[in-house]
């Protein structure tokens, strides 16, 4: 990790992760690597790099589109072949069509070339630029040009006043209200567009460069090994320096302004996240702190128990509002966010196509049976965990009617206590077992993008967890009172299964908390294991350098983007779904979010590879999740309310229609509360409008005088 006490821009070496590493990330912006022969395996005839090629010119039109047969033979050497596609990419970018400045360094231990990719900004980057149609935001300056006023998100009568926050973005400028206009950038109007930042430049290369050479054909032919976008130590370490990236300083409030910053260097991908996780953190915490309230009156035992169940019964029925106000302003936060990002209506972007793509597979029944195989497991591990359920509940049930014997050997009141500590190691190795079975299974399938594949893993994914994390304590409190009865002396009384949610979603939930940071730890270990395993086998007397620190590093990819978002998704469940029962889990999800997200931060900026930037309109499949979640929290509530609290002493018949008739009205109230605060703030219809109504005039030609 980067030293916080002192800027390490100027310096030459810099540490991370235990590693001295020289820096020569400065004007760089993508390198490609190109796996070589090393020592034997350069006249090793059994070594692949001395396999012949026999298509090497159908070979070469998969890689270099729109490229006229070359006029080598068509069999040659691997390595041959390599050495030709690496200085076509090199005359490619250094040609009239990028204008790129390129040059190549061997890896430390002299299996790779690393071909170091700087883009120009000049006017080659303003060709391509309009060539992708790019999006550029307009200067302020231009609307006072046009003798307009510039839209802010304070309005005061007619006027619009800028306001200027404490936040300043990564070149040292004060973020500040201001909403110009994105559009499509041309040439023309170049004077009065501001510069592209350093993501947008990473994603127009990206795109442009897919219409000259296809980076997927070239890995799947292992011609190429790598492809990534070089980190900034510059803006890592003044990221590093407001205290994002720093776990050092945990508990630091997340300020919604952060983000602005945030996405200036990751891009929307990871700004999107850490937007919705510094929003859910924020909004958290009232329920929170309001649980420690609950908790603390409960233990003081100065309330009876018809007092406790109503004050347990308005926490639950807060929570329900809670979920309802904290979903509608995230919608119009994040609107706004995708406005002020210029990721509004620019989802027309050419994605790439991923490497394994084969369109000859696609349609075919062997791709539906393998798409079915992969349904198929869902249902096995969903019913795997009802099962597991099942069978431990009944030996539960057991042991406790035979408190005097054993059970394989374990006294039964022991079985007994054991009994929530088995279904949370059920559930965390079901997790640990089907996350990455199918993340492996999804990459498997023959989808087009990374875009199609992100879609279907996030569904596959989280259908299996919402079963196996919810389901055991559903069935607690949902069926095992009417199947089997509840611990202690009436089997009626809900009291019995209500106490052992509480204490099973106690531990499931503090195990959760501990795991989450685990991984995080976990990956960033593995990062500085594979680190100083290269630095073994290095060939070179030779300091590492950052570009080939990156290289070891590995993808920030489609997978753990769907994992951070699906553990604030199961969290957020917990609290909508549980939180009336065990109101503990809200302080422990709050307090675990300001570990959890500087640790992801760390992870990202240290342990990963640069993320390419790519065109997003919001979290996609994600928000749905979370109104499921909201929806699902609002009947489970009004449920445990009526049926499990019994707070007023109804019968079965007035129970059911109390709850039919309060869960209706707990709907009608989210639907009522969704449409008084809208998809949109009032401040950005302003500013839309406004732009609508001068765009014209701003980006008009200046008159002659």
């Amino acid at each position: 990790m980067a030293e916080p006490t002192s800027s390490l821009v100027e310096k030459v070496k810099v540490k991370i992760m235990g590693v001295e590493v020289e820096r020569d990330d400065e004007g760089w912006h993508f390198v490609m690597a190109f796996p070589v022969p090393v020592g034997s395996a350069c006249d090793d005839p059994a070594s692949h790099f001395n396999q012949t090629i026999d298509n090497c010119h159908e070979t070469w039109k998969e890689m270099f589109r729109a490229s006229e047969t070359p006029e080598f033979p068509n069999s040659m050497l691997k390595k041959d072949f390599q050495e030709k596609v690496r200085q076509k990419v090199v005359t490619i970018l250094e040609g009239p069509m990028f204008g790129c400045r390129t040059e190549i360094m061997p890896s430390v231990d002299g299996d790779e070339l690393f071909l170091k990719i700087g883009v120009c900004d000049n006017d080659d980057l303003a060709k391509i630029a309009e060539k992708v149609e790019a999006r550029a935001r307009i200067k302020p300056e231009a609307y006072e040009q046009a003798k307009v006023a510039c839209p802010t998100l304070m309005k005061v009568g007619k006027d619009f006043h800028i306001h200027e926050h404490h936040h300043l973005d990564l070149d040292g400028r004060h973020l500040d209200n201001t909403c110009p206009a994105h559009v499509t950038f041309r040439i023309p109007l170049r004077d009065k567009l501001e510069a592209f930042a350093d993501t947008e430049v990473l994603r127009i290369f990206r795109r442009h460069l897919s219409s000259f050479i296809s980076v997927a054909a070239m890995e799947r032919e292992n011609v190429v090994s790598k492809f990534f976008a070089v980190h900034s130590w510059k803006d890592l370490d003044e990221l590093h320096r407001r205290g994002w990236n720093d776990p050092t300083l945990m508990f630091r409030w997340p300020a919604e302004g952060i983000t602005d910053y945030i996405f200036q260097y990751t891009g929307v991908q990871v700004a999107y996240f850490f937007h919705l996780f510094s929003t859910f953190t924020r909004w958290v915490s009232a329920p929170a702190l309001l649980s420690v309230l609950v908790f603390t009156i409960r233990k003081s035992e100065k309330l009876s128990r018809e007092q406790i169940t109503l004050m347990d019964s308005i926490f639950g029925f807060g929570l329900c509002i809670w979920t309802t106000i904290f979903l509608a302003r995230y919608e119009q936060l994040l609107n706004l966010k995708i406005f002020r990002w210029g990721m509004k209506g620019a989802t027309h972007e050419i994605v790439p196509v991923r490497k394994t793509f084969k369109d000859e597979y696609r349609g075919t029944l062997m791709e539906s049976l393998q798409n079915l195989l992969h349904w198929f497991l869902c249902l096995v591990f969903i019913g795997e965990s009802i099962a597991v359920v099942y069978f431990l509940t009944d030996l539960r049930k057991q042991v406790i009617q035979d408190p005097a014997g054993m059970t394989f050997g374990i006294a039964n009141s022991t079985v007994v206590l054991l009994y929530k500590y088995v279904i949370t190691a059920n559930i965390k190795i079901v997790d640990l077992v089907w996350t990455p079975l199918s993340t492996w299974l999804s990459k498997q399938e023959n989808f087009r993008t990374d875009v199609d594949l992100k879609s279907a893993m996030v569904v596959k994914i989280y259908v299996v967890k919402f079963m196996v994390y919810y389901y055991p304590f559903a069935y607690t409190i949902l069926v095992q009172p009417y199947v089997e009865g509840c611990d202690g002396d009436d089997p009626k009384d809900f009291r019995g299964c209500l106490l052992k949610l509480r204490q099973d979603l106690q531990v499931l939930f503090i195990t959760q908390v501990a795991f989450q940071a685990f991984e995080v730890v976990v990956s960033v270990l593995m990062t500085y294991k594979t680190v100083w395993s290269e630095l073994r086998n290095r060939r070179q007397n030779r300091n590492l350098t950052y570009l080939e620190l990156q290289a070891m590093m590995p993808e920030y990819d489609e997978a753990e983007q769907i994992e951070e978002y699906m553990q604030l998704a199961l969290n957020f469940g917990f609290i909508s779904m549980f939180g009336v029962t065990c109101p503990v889990i809200c302080i422990l999800c709050w307090l675990n979010n300001f570990i959890v997200k500087r640790l992801l931060a760390y992870k990202i900026s240290y342990a990963h590879r640069r993320v390419i930037p790519r065109v997003e309109e919001g979290i996609g499949s994600w928000s749905n999740i979370l109104s499921f979640i909201a929806y699902s929290g609002v009947t489970c509530t009004c449920y445990i309310v009526f049926f499990v609290f019994d707070f007023i002493h109804l019968s079965f018949k007035w129970k059911l229609i109390a709850f039919i008739l309060s869960e209706k009205a707990m709907m009608a109230l989210k639907y009522g509360m969704e449409g008084f605060f809208g998809a949109k703030m009032v401040a950005q219809l302003r500013v839309e409008e406004h732009n609508e109504e001068v765009l014209d005039l701003v980006l008009a030609k200046n008159k002659e005088p």
